[in-house]
């Protein structure tokens, strides 16, 4: 794959195997997770009570946290009211909740876009290839998939131009506001970061370009993970 073809690739798998001979932490198991959270926040109006509180706890989860709390989340997902055994958008969506914590081996945002696609065009298919797929379904579907290889991008930044960053721009007046943008889900401050760090000296041109481009930005965005030091 070319830069060109990663930056146009509207595919998250592709995007996620041109990556499986990138260093681990790169592919870490928190970028892992937080783009399957990321995926599953665009289904949220989907989501039943414990697979929202789920969400959430993968959303903050520390390394090495117990996980007890969110096991309970992923179990009352499954004894849920709503969770019979009819085939719709929001059972995949919520079963595609249940694959976020370690240990689960499940591609939740397929099933987020599978649902998203059954809901935005009356049709429920379990498959991508399922004959049953409408030219309407699988616009959806691949729709849906553009986005999340957006989302992909802004995670794991772009292998081809690996950014570094120079530790005399991490004064204060950048390392803070950076920790309140991570700690709020305050994306749209990320270009006052921007200029703050561009003050402290920073010339990086794909730093300072992804602080202040539309995003999608989502909790894990390369560029303040580069600043906090989050891998």
């Amino acid at each position: 794959m070319t830069e060109a073809e990663w930056l146009a690739c509207g595919e998250p798998f592709e995007l996620s195997n041109e990556l499986l001979r990138a260093p681990r932490e790169v592919m870490s198991f928190r970028r892992r997770q937080l783009f399957g959270v990321a995926c599953c926040r665009r289904a949220w109006h989907l989501l039943w009570g414990p697979a929202r509180d789920l969400v959430d706890g993968c959303e903050v989860r520390r390394p090495g946290q117990d996980l007890s709390p969110l096991r309970a989340y992923r179990a009352a997902v499954a004894e849920a009211p709503e969770a019979d055994r009819t085939p719709s958008p929001a059972r995949l969506a919520n079963h595609a909740v249940t694959h976020l914590l370690p240990g689960r081996h499940g591609h939740p945002p397929d099933n987020v876009a599978l649902a998203l696609a059954g809901e935005r065009a009356g049709v429920l298919v379990p498959e991508p290839g399922d004959p049953a797929a409408t030219p309407a379904w699988s616009a959806e579907y691949a729709a849906e998939r553009a986005v999340q290889a957006d989302l992909f991008r802004d995670i794991f930044g772009n292998p081809f131009r690996p950014a570094t960053l120079d530790r005399s721009w991490l004064t204060p007046t950048v390392v803070s506001p950076a920790e309140g943008i991570y700690a709020e889900r305050a994306f749209d401050r990320l270009p006052i970061l921007a200029d703050a760090l561009q003050d402290a000296g920073c010339d990086h041109a794909d730093i300072l370009t992804h602080l202040r481009g539309g995003g999608p930005h989502v909790r894990g965005c390369w560029a303040p993970d580069l600043i906090l030091g989050k891998t």
